[in-house]
């Protein structure tokens, strides 16, 4: 008799089972990867030194990822707006010279004379630090400006972006490191004079030693 009792009140719940798991939603489809990814920067800052120093001028840059090629406005072509960086007054802080990348003639589809784009995609910045200024984290704020080209379809729109550079300003006397530059840098002109003359003496050194090894060796000194 139990075993009736059951069955009678399982059954309806077993025929039901099928018919609720049809009518259940089925899961969220996960969002492919790359709609999960954080857009790419377009813009990168960096310093020459981990602190800016008081009293001191050191450079900044900025590198710039424009999806596209981009004008200077050292070498501006007529139509397009050129790569262009506007930081706002910060106290303490000083600008100096804004030091665009060269231009290259690059061959173009739209049209047939060949356009003045950047070498490379950065700006630079001589920034000074006042004497008195704040010891600490600052951020210089500003705005990018660019319109990017692309070589088969040809000018795209105008782009702003808003600007943040962290400068951390040190006491004059502070110990800084060199931080990741990512521009080449010519080695000034005091650093080679002082190469040359640590090398003079070391040839000195060294020419007598070879000459005796030669004599020793019969020739076959480097082998």
């Amino acid at each position: 008799m139990w075993r009736s009792i059951l069955t009678a009140f399982l059954l309806p719940a077993l025929v039901l089972a099928p018919a609720a798991a049809q009518n259940t939603p089925p899961p969220p489809r996960p969002e492919p990867t790359q709609a999960r990814r954080s857009p790419k920067p377009v813009y990168q800052p960096y310093t020459y030194y981990d602190g800016l120093r008081r009293g001191r001028t050191e450079k900044i840059a900025v590198y710039i990822s424009a999806d596209g090629l981009v004008t200077t406005p050292t070498s501006p072509v007529s139509g397009i707006v050129p790569l262009h960086l506007e930081l706002q007054p910060e106290e303490g802080l000083s600008f100096g010279k804004f030091r665009y990348p060269t231009a290259n003639k690059v061959a173009v589809q739209f049209q047939p004379k060949p356009v003045l784009f950047a070498r490379e995609s950065w700006i630079q910045v001589e920034l000074h630090a006042a004497p008195n200024a704040v010891i600490g984290w600052h951020v210089l704020k500003g705005k990018l400006t660019f319109q990017p080209v692309d070589l088969h379809s040809g000018v795209g729109p105008v782009r702003q972006v808003d600007v943040e550079i962290p400068i951390n300003v040190a006491e004059h006397n502070a110990h800084v490191t060199r931080a990741k530059w990512p521009i080449y840098q010519p080695m000034p002109a005091a650093e080679k004079v002082g190469l040359i003359v640590l090398a003079v003496p070391l040839a000195v050194v060294a020419m007598p030693i070879y000459i005796i090894c030669l004599a020793a060796t019969k020739g076959n000194c480097g082998d």
